[in-house]
């Protein structure tokens, strides 16, 4: 099969963002800052042509898709899958409590190899990291089997991609924490229908992993 070229975006600041607020799989718009940061996306891609545009079905991201592609996202190109994770009681509470979890997982299950790792969750109440990614992966694979040969533009969300980026090797889990992936910065991957393959990566601020210090 041909390989799909997939452009992998994360959403423009919602307001959720700019609030310190843990949206998860709660729809936030995006922001005036979030909408320019789309602008501004779409001048850095625009010598890209798309044959295909899809979204997550949460409005800061199909949002974000309409700016760049210039038209809305059509409803069967909105996806759940590509959601943010689901973040349960945390959704609509401060981004801080979030932090607070994910240094307890650290602290209890970062020393062990990623798949033992993504087995637990953060909480019985978070998705954890293993069934974020796998939805997310099946999303993906799915669009590159319908769009093989062609570039694609995908509008998702950070925990999104940070998962993805973790799997394929980019950086370890504790050097991808919340806030090190930019608003409206994206990936690129190659996908033959069934394998991911990183092929760049902006927006990214590694930080030091916490538990070598």
């Amino acid at each position: 099969m041909k390989f799909c070229t997939l452009y992998v975006i994360r959403h423009g600041q919602s307001e959720a963002n700019r609030d310190n607020i843990c949206a998860g799989q709660m729809d936030s718009s995006l922001s005036e800052l979030g909408v320019q940061q789309a602008k501004e996306a779409k001048q850095v891609l625009s010598k890209i042509h798309f044959d295909a545009v899809y979204s997550s079905d949460l409005q800061r991201a199909s949002k974000t898709a309409a700016i760049i592609s210039g038209k809305p996202v059509s409803p069967e190109h909105q996806l759940a899958d590509l959601r943010e994770r689901n973040s349960g009681k945390l959704q609509g509470g401060s981004n801080d409590k979030w932090i607070d979890l994910i240094k307890q997982f650290d602290e209890k299950y970062g020393t062990l190899p990623l798949e033992e790792r993504w087995k637990h969750s953060y909480a019985d109440y978070v998705e954890g990291n293993g069934p974020l990614y796998a939805r997310f992966l099946k999303a993906l694979q799915g669009i590159a089997r319908e769009h093989a040969g062609k570039t694609v533009l995908v509008s998702t969300h950070a925990g999104c991609i940070r998962a993805t980026l973790v799997k394929l090797g980019y950086a370890e889990e504790t050097a991808l924490p919340p806030r090190s992936f930019d608003n409206a910065a994206y990936i690129v991957l190659a996908c033959d229908g069934q394998k991911l393959t990183l092929e760049r990566v902006t927006g990214v601020h590694l930080a030091r992993p916490s538990r070598s210090e």
